[in-house]
């Protein structure tokens, strides 16, 4: 399952979860139905279908330095990663961003985005 990292809040089951203490949160909350509330001071989610560059970017602090929220999808993209990221760009109104390669695989999981509706804009290697 994919992680998240970056300046994120939400409710969950009546809790309240706050990624930014945490680097990382290890998976996404499921049901998604639970998830409520969601704050954030992060100017655009970047999706990596890549996870060691995923890991290198939450390492390397990019979601402090470019005020965003990086979201690791696998691949293919599962309906709960794809889910999430729509509840994000909704009730953030933040805008998508994708960063991968444009092996068959990594299209096929950005396109399960771009069919749920996320509006994406591609910065990986096109072929």
């Amino acid at each position: 399952m994919g992680g998240i990292a970056g300046d994120l809040r939400f409710r969950y089951k009546g809790s309240m979860m706050h990624l930014t203490p945490f680097p990382i949160l290890a998976s996404i909350p499921l049901p998604i139905e639970h998830v409520s509330d969601m704050e954030s001071k992060a100017k655009y989610i970047l999706l990596c279908g890549n996870e060691c560059g995923f890991v290198e970017l939450a390492k390397d602090k990019v979601d402090d330095t470019f005020s965003c929220i990086l979201v690791h999808i696998e691949e293919p993209a599962s309906y709960w990663e794809v889910d999430f990221v729509k509840k994000m760009e909704e009730d953030l109104g933040l805008p998508v961003l994708a960063v991968g390669d444009s092996s068959p695989l990594a299209v096929k999981s950005f396109s399960h985005f771009v069919a749920a509706g996320c509006d994406i804009k591609w910065l990986g290697l096109r072929p």
